[in-house]
């Protein structure tokens, strides 16, 4: 994070902002410190009290103590104001209850890095007030969702013979930067996962299920036609290749691309958008992770429905991944299907 323009000043914003007119009072956690301890050191440089580190690599642990022992050399923190504690936050005791709990562990599927479960221990055992929105840095984290076409899923463009359907049942699905044009949102995003860190959370080992219906849009298709077509004539096809092609991609589903987003404080004025907020590819640390849902694209219409039932299956301890199963059925308008067939 430490070269990250996008995400570290929101977070700076968010902790100097929560530690304001109260320095010297509050005690941070600080859980996944990593190698430079960026947050701790961020908090204790905007007053806490005392910040906790948690790092459960060895190695990086290390490399976080000598980042702080520079820091109060430099004269940036004084010397006793960070600590790093070792080991999984789930199975350490704090020396006492924390104020604040900042933390950058959510993956490119938010619960992906074992957020449930070390929030849910977070809740029960290191937190002064665990169900008050100001001691949490993000609040929420989401995993947004939309139906995707997939450029190189189409047999025009994608590999000879390759087998798709082992990667839609075998994995692990395909990643993309967030600003890949290979992968274009089809319809508008929605939640498919809202993790509210002050509100009960769900214990590990729960199972979640929800079912959303996405409405596929025209215009989110046109778009996606027309960077196809211009990604293939940048690559030397001729234009009306390309267009055929283009035309394909546009109006075809290959899967549910997901990627997340934090809400930073209570007034939702600090946000980190992994893609943009309207799902448009654009430059982010996180991917977009694209479960297939068919082993070839699925035709659609604008005004079709994709009904996608999810069932989140949440490991029963801290280093048991999450599983995810995803099953999607296509409802075709029949008015844009006259029409197309028209």
């Amino acid at each position: 994070m430490v070269n990250d323009q996008a995400r570290t000043p929101v977070f700076a914003k968010a902790i100097r902002q929560a530690l304001s007119g109260r320095e010297g009072e509050l005690v941070v956690l600080d859980i996944g410190t990593g190698p430079e301890a960026l947050l701790a050191l961020i908090a204790a440089r905007a007053g806490a009290k005392k910040v906790y580190a948690i790092e459960a690599q060895p190695e990086v642990a290390e490399l976080a103590r000598a980042a702080i022992e520079a820091s109060v050399a430099a004269g940036e923190v004084p010397a006793g104001v960070v600590e790093v504690l070792e080991g999984f936050s789930t199975s350490l005791e704090l020396p006492e209850k924390a104020d604040l709990l900042v933390s950058e562990i959510v993956g490119s599927i938010a619960s992906g890095e074992g957020v449930y479960a070390t929030m849910y221990d977070a809740q029960q055992r290191h937190l002064r007030a665990p169900h008050h929105p100001s001691s949490y840095i993000p609040l929420v984290v989401e995993t947004l969702a939309a139906p995707m076409s997939y450029a190189l899923h189409h047999p025009a463009l994608g590999p000879k013979g390759f087998d798709w359907e082992a990667v839609r049942t075998k994995g692990p699905p395909p990643r993309f930067p967030c600003n890949s044009r290979a992968v274009q949102a089809l319809a508008v995003p929605q939640r498919l996962e809202c993790i509210r860190f002050h509100e009960p959370l769900p214990a590990p080992g729960s199972r979640l299920e929800l079912t959303l219906a996405f409405e596929m849009c025209a215009e989110r298709m046109r778009s996606a036609e027309r960077d196809c077509f211009a990604e293939l004539v940048a690559a030397g096809a001729p234009e009306e290749a390309a267009a055929q092609v283009a035309a394909q991609v546009g109006c075809a589903v290959s899967g549910v691309g997901m990627w997340p987003r934090l809400v930073l404080d209570e007034a939702e004025s600090l946000v980190i958008e992994s893609r943009g907020a309207d799902g448009r590819a654009q430059r982010s640390h996180w991917q977009t992770v694209l479960p297939l849902l068919c082993a070839a694209p699925v035709r659609v219409n604008p005004g079709d429905i994709l009904s996608l039932h999810a069932t989140i299956d949440l490991g029963a301890a801290i280093d048991i991944p999450v599983r995810y199963a995803l099953r999607g059925e296509i409802i075709h308008d029949e008015e844009s299907a006259d029409d197309s067939r028209n």
